[in-house]
């Protein structure tokens, strides 16, 4: 409910949204290409009906519905099946970012970036995980001096810049 409430929540649903405006934004956003026009139809109006009845039925704890239906259904379901298989993946992806690559961007567009490409047969071993989300090693500079320099590069494409008498040469 809370999380409802904030400005990365509300930048997505705005509170002006009608009902039927967030069970689209909501379901588009969630399930994208990974159900059938007909299966996200159908949910749109379940989340809009819900919606209409007020009361017990906020927009969160429609959403919390949602994700725990989703995280419960089986893989082989032939409706939701591939929602649920993508949506267990993108907690994966999600939680290696945090756990081990150690990403701490508060900003939504990285955190989203994260899980933007995962689907339903996305790969969550640990190798298939450090290839998607360990940032890619960056090349470093040396600067060499007039003395025995003992500097042991990289594989990322270092550079190492050497004076000369005619100005700087880099290798």
């Amino acid at each position: 409910e809370v999380f409802t409430t904030k400005p990365q929540f509300t930048s997505v649903y705005p509170n002006f949204f009608t009902n039927a405006q967030f069970a689209d934004k909501l379901i588009e956003t969630v399930v994208g290409a990974s159900a059938t026009a007909e299966a996200k139809t159908e949910a749109k109006a379940s989340v809009e009906a819900a919606l209409a009845l007020g009361g017990e039925w906020t927009r969160g704890k429609v959403i919390y519905q949602i994700f725990n239906n989703l995280a419960n259904k089986a893989a082989d379901d032939a409706t939701w099946g591939a929602t649920s298989k993508m949506m267990a993946n993108q907690v994966a992806y999600a939680q290696y970012y945090t756990e081990e690559v150690l990403g701490d961007a508060t900003d939504m567009a990285p955190l989203r970036a994260v899980i933007a490409n995962v689907t339903a047969t996305s790969g969550t071993t640990t190798a298939d995980l450090a290839a998607a989300l360990t940032p890619a090693p960056v090349a470093q500079t040396f600067t060499l001096t007039t003395d025995a320099d003992n500097i042991i590069g990289t594989t990322n494409n270092d550079i190492f810049n050497a004076g000369e008498s005619g100005g700087a040469a880099t290798w």
